[in-house]
């Protein structure tokens, strides 16, 4: 029997204390493997250190009977690639170049397929490299997302078999397709949806409240009558940009008819009405 894919995480104000912890629970882990006759493979467990500021401090080493554990700055974990400030830089590389390998080959075949051929392979073979875990990565800064943004343009203009410099908005109109702003908005409140009809894991609902839940009592405000939930206090751009500020503000903008629905089907259905018709191009 394996056991693959085992996480143990901790936080603490200093490298010295993490370390400190994390050696003391691999400790604990040690004993149990060795109860279970079970062996832990040091050569394949590493660790990582998160953090959001610049710290150049020398990374604490975390032993397992005796051996160093290896300390690596970044590490691909369920199809995400995270590295110690979670910038997601490296995995947004990782999806232009897969895209970019696919749409080259669209680009070399586009001429010889019909319209729906050409919108089949499309939903095949490239939006499946963009819509891979972008709930995740997608909350990464403005800069790190724009080649994503003009690898989508010209995703449109492929298939639309238009040159570099025709304006994408066109074609957004003519085959009613969402811009990748909305592409995201889309990815992210279908995700809240499913946290707050308990269709997605549980342990994303915990970094969300409703609006009421934070209440006194005395005040009842238009967002807690609305069921709007509640952000919490953000001092950094860093926490600013985690799922639970972003997605929240973007769910509390959507008119009441979307949010209500009764089904996820229905929700998706109501949703992409709602965002075709508040698409503007700005060009």
């Amino acid at each position: 029997m394996y056991a693959n894919d085992t996480v143990i995480f901790t936080h603490a104000k200093t490298k010295e204390q993490v370390a400190a912890k994390l050696t003391a629970a691999m400790c604990k882990v040690s004993d149990w493997l060795r109860n279970s006759c079970s062996t832990l493979i040091v050569s394949k467990t590493i660790c990582m250190y998160f953090t959001s500021r610049t710290n150049n401090s020398v990374n604490q080493d975390i032993l397992i009977n005796g051996e160093v554990i290896k300390t690596v700055a970044h590490v691909k974990y369920l199809g995400i690639i995270m590295d110690t400030h979670l910038t997601f830089k490296k995995h947004v590389s990782k999806v232009v170049r897969n895209v970019k390998f696919n749409l080259n080959n669209f680009k070399s075949i586009r001429h010889q397929m019909s319209l729906s051929a050409a919108n089949l392979l499309l939903h095949a073979l490239i939006f499946p490299h963009l819509l891979s875990c972008i709930t995740t990565w997608s909350q990464t800064g403005v800069t790190t997302l724009k080649p994503v943004y003009s690898l989508y343009k010209q995703i449109l203009k492929t298939l639309d078999k238009k040159l570099r410099d025709y304006h994408h908005c066109h074609i957004l109109r003519k085959y009613n397709f969402l811009n990748f702003d909305n592409f995201l908005f889309y990815s992210d409140v279908c995700l809240m949806f499913k946290i707050i009809h308990g269709l997605a894991p549980p342990p994303l609902r915990a970094c969300l409240a409703s609006s009421g839940s934070n209440s006194t009592g005395r005040i009842r405000t238009r967002a807690s009558s609305r069921g709007d939930w509640a952000t919490q206090f953000r001092k950094t751009t860093f926490g600013q940009s985690a799922f639970s500020m972003k997605v929240v503000g973007k769910w509390n903008s959507l008119p009441l008819d979307v949010t209500d629905s009764g089904s996820f089907a229905v929700f998706k259905k109501h949703l992409k009405l709602w965002l075709k018709s508040v698409q503007m191009c700005n060009h």
